[in-house]
């Protein structure tokens, strides 16, 4: 079974030797919170004690990191394992150690490419390692669907692999072709995204409905098929944005969050759920705000609570705050400082 991997265009690609022993399926809670952190600080240093290179964190500007989960051999307890590892190259490509959780680098100028690949298929996902933001992804046709830029980032995908096809030495093979790119109608926030995704029996599909699972209608395995093979003429319906929103829990927020990838952990081992619990959405609306107070905590100048939700309450020291968090922000500028409802990030 191939393992995720991490590769820097300029390091030898390395293989992950991990002893795949069946762990625990942690899901939503407390408990499983703590044991998620656990679990993954192992796996993290285990890949990188067996790995052919040194360990590196961050993505050097002008860069481009390639790293790479392969599903097809569906939900087992050795997928928990693989998913794990996954998540924990994409934090040290997008950033490195801070205390002890991860924070997102400085450098804005690079692009994670973080492939699922199913029998043979691969669905290039584009993730910015300066705040963790899915941006778009290349089908297997080597089209690419990117976010249209926004008013609070006018971040372009098309743009940025352009400069880095000038930039990135060696690494500009892991760039699509670049005269085969797609704006999508939507941009980078929830809502405008969910203003796509449609309804479940008159509710709007959103976090709260969001299928949680692995071989669902809209669950990991469909999704990814599902952008695989989507054509231009597909943007405007809700199949795209649906398996959009999937993709984002599964890579953005679960790079962030102890729970969400519990959750997504429960994912690759058979589970199935409805939708994101409202804590968890608390908690990913307030990703920055959570993370500056941590980043002043790190450097002594004190933590200040943050209020996340009814459901999470009051974080009111930087203990609370890594009961949760697994990355935080390194810059909070990336991210708009409102974080209302139009500027959660995805």
């Amino acid at each position: 079974m191939a393992l995720p991997r991490l590769a820097y265009f300029h390091l030898m690609k390395r293989s992950n030797m991990l002893t795949q022993s069946p762990l625990p399926v942690l899901g939503h809670g407390r408990t499983n919170r703590l044991l998620t952190s656990i679990v993954a600080l192992i796996l993290a240093a285990t890949a990188f004690a067996f790995s052919a290179g040194p360990a590196k964190a961050d993505t050097p500007g002008g860069q481009i990191s390639h790293l790479w989960i392969d599903i097809s051999g569906g939900p087992s307890s050795n997928a928990v394992i693989q998913y794990s590892t996954f998540l924990a190259s994409i934090r040290n490509a997008a950033g490195h150690g801070l205390g002890s959780v991860y924070t997102t680098q400085n450098a804005s100028t690079s692009l994670i490419r973080a492939d699922i690949n199913v029998n043979g298929n691969s669905l290039r996902l584009w993730i910015s390692p300066h705040n963790l933001y899915l941006r778009g992804f290349t089908n297997e046709a080597n089209e690419t669907y990117y976010f249209r830029p926004d008013s609070t980032e006018q971040y372009n995908l098309a743009e940025v692999m352009q400069n880095l096809s000038h930039t990135a030495g060696s690494g500009t093979g892991l760039l699509p072709p670049l005269g085969s790119m797609h704006q999508l109608p939507y941009g980078g926030d929830y809502n405008d995204l969910l203003s796509y995704t449609g309804k479940v029996n008159n509710n709007p599909y959103d976090r709260s409905q969001m299928d949680e699972s692995f071989y669902g209608s809209y669950g990991l395995n469909n999704s990814v098929w599902n952008l695989l093979y989507v054509n231009s003429g597909d943007i405007y319906g809700s199949t795209m944005a649906r398996s959009l929103l999937f993709m984002i829990q599964y890579t953005s927020e679960a790079s962030r969050f102890n729970d969400v990838e519990g959750g997504m952990r429960g994912v690759m081992a058979g589970t199935q759920n409805v939708g994101i619990p409202a804590a968890q959405q608390e908690l990913e609306n307030h990703w920055r705000a959570i993370s500056q107070s941590l980043n002043q905590a790190y450097a002594n100048q004190g933590f200040s609570p943050v209020y996340v939700g009814p459901h999470v309450g009051t974080l009111n020291n930087a203990s609370d705050a890594t009961r949760y968090l697994r990355m935080g922000l390194g810059n909070v500028l990336y991210v708009n400082p409102t974080e209302d409802w139009w500027h959660t990030e995805l």
